[in-house]
């Protein structure tokens, strides 16, 4: 099931249908997929393909979390920091912070790459540094140093005068 959304995201059934690539993603989630459940809470951090609902983008994360899925444990962290989606809960970040420490994760850098997968990024800006640092709860120092380890390992690509790209 989760494969048909991947179809349609990507196009490949003709031209990409991101609402219907959403259909697709929300049947996986609800059937327990991971991936799916990551790409559901994504498509709704961003708005993209269905409305944008912080509350449900966080039901799914939280799902995927609960899956092991590290990507989505960095971003309900995120927002349980901020009290994006959720009640602000302080004692919940430090239980994902201190769980992914352990497994040897840095949380802002993790923080950074997930809202970079959403639904048909390839090759798009990422958000400006201000609106990560709001996102992430973190300054903007850290922001720039995450986003150049992420360009030093060609995850981004910088371009002087235009931003910086998936």
């Amino acid at each position: 099931i989760y494969g048909m959304g991947l179809l349609h995201e990507q196009g490949r059934l003709g031209r990409p249908d991101l609402p219907q690539a959403v259909a697709w993603f929300l049947r996986a989630a609800h059937a327990g997929s991971v991936d799916a459940q990551v790409a559901a809470g994504t498509a709704y951090y961003l708005g993209r393909g269905i409305g944008l609902d912080m509350a449900q983008a966080a039901h799914w994360y939280r799902e995927a979390a609960k899956g092991g899925d590290v990507g989505a444990q960095y971003l309900i962290a995120s927002m349980y920091e901020t009290g994006l989606g959720v009640d602000r809960d302080l004692q919940t970040v430090t239980q994902f912070a201190v769980h992914l420490h352990d497994d040897g994760h840095d949380l802002v850098r993790g923080q950074l790459l997930v809202p970079l997968r959403p639904l048909g990024v390839e090759h798009e800006a990422i958000p400006a540094e201000r609106l990560l640092s709001e996102r992430c709860g973190t300054s903007i120092g850290t922001i720039r140093r995450a986003i150049d380890e992420l360009v030093a390992e060609n995850i981004l690509i910088r371009q002087q005068g235009r931003g910086t790209y998936v």
